[in-house]
């Protein structure tokens, strides 16, 4: 039977537990209540954006159809910021199991108060049932309080409790450790489901990022791609009004900077490799393979898709990656063979 001194601290240790844990859960649902208003935010701010960003008719037709076309890929990027409050089911509440944990307090009552006290003072060494012949019996067994006369045979005990007075006493060296046992099973359970709990939000704030607002980020950047090969095209062919053109196509980047504000509050960044950088296939989706003799093999030649990273504690890690950043990697036939060779070479001289 484990001693009285381990079952305390043990049970110390879980409140300990429950109230960091307890604490990261609430902290989840003030980050999801959060979230919600920024939702709602973005939404109203690409809304009064894209009916602002109108293609006027200063513009030649072939620019203007450009244009227009443009504009309708925001319309969907619009589309797709307003369905991102479904996509946060606020009516799905983010909370643990309802039974209440059993804090100090509630052992000390169930256990008795002066006997609890003596327990965490180290007074009471073992299970405290006081029986003398001819005396009484006063307990607490569990949330019952026992007050009985023992060995007296004056003494006139209701039918039905002799049996359960003589049960109380024969299991009594085990009466302490049951119930702070049972109590530690029963707060463990309360700490199992609060993990279970903290994990499901944060499962769904990474799937809202990766699969809600990073799709967004991704149209926005492709049209941003777009507009600056429009303006070097128009710049080379010396168009008049490429300044207009500019101008209009600055949308991609007040939408992004919409986004950008969603990122810095909840601690998410972009994560860009730069070209060059040796691949790694944590940090690196690889989508496709080039042969580039300006690289080495391994090397980056073009960043396709930004990664994200979380910033905070999460999954128990101090920051967490939530996608990779998709990349085009080089691989040189002829490089490989050198070094194959090499290699070959190297194990026949040893």
């Amino acid at each position: 039977m484990t001693n009285l001194k381990s079952l305390i601290e043990s049970f110390n240790e879980l409140q300990a537990l429950y109230r960091l844990k307890r604490e990261r859960l609430d902290n989840w649902k003030d980050q999801f209540q959060q979230l919600e208003q920024e939702v709602k935010r973005l939404m109203m701010s690409f809304e009064q954006y894209y009916e602002q960003w109108g293609v006027s008719g200063q513009f030649e037709d072939e620019i203007k159809e450009k244009l227009n076309n443009r504009r309708e890929g925001i319309r969907l990027s619009v589309k797709s910021v307003n369905r991102l409050f479904r996509k946060l089911n606020p009516e799905k509440p983010l909370e643990a199991g309802q039974a209440a944990f059993i804090f100090e307090e509630g052992l000390a009552d169930r256990l008795s108060i002066s006997r609890w006290k003596a327990l965490k003072e180290g007074a009471l060494q073992d299970p405290p049932l006081h029986l003398e012949k001819g005396g009484a019996c006063k307990e607490f067994v569990g949330d019952v309080k026992v007050d009985k006369a023992v060995g007296n045979k004056d003494a006139k005990v209701p039918a039905g409790e002799q049996e359960y007075l003589e049960f109380t006493l024969e299991q009594g060296a085990n009466t302490v450790h049951n119930i702070i046992e049972e109590t530690i099973l029963f707060n463990r359970c309360i700490v199992d489901e609060l993990d279970s709990a903290i994990e499901t939000a944060e499962k769904r704030f990474v799937t809202f990022m990766e699969k809600g607002v990073a799709p967004i980020m991704d149209g926005l950047y492709s049209g941003k791609h777009y507009a600056m090969d429009l303006t070097a095209e128009l710049r080379e062919a010396g168009y008049e009004q490429l300044e207009k053109v500019e101008e209009w196509l600055m949308i991609y980047n007040v939408l992004l900077s919409e986004l950008q504000v969603l990122f810095d509050q909840f601690a998410v960044t972009l994560f860009a490799p730069a070209v060059g950088d040796i691949f790694d296939e944590y940090h690196h989706d690889p989508i496709g393979v080039v042969e580039d003799f300006n690289y080495q093999n391994e090397q980056i030649k073009e960043v396709v898709r930004y990664g994200l990273l979380y910033k905070k504690m999460i999954f128990n890690q101090n920051a967490f990656l939530i996608r990779p950043a998709q990349v085009i990697v080089v691989k040189n036939k002829v490089q490989n063979i050198i070094e194959e060779q090499r290699g070959t070479s190297d194990e026949s001289g040893q």
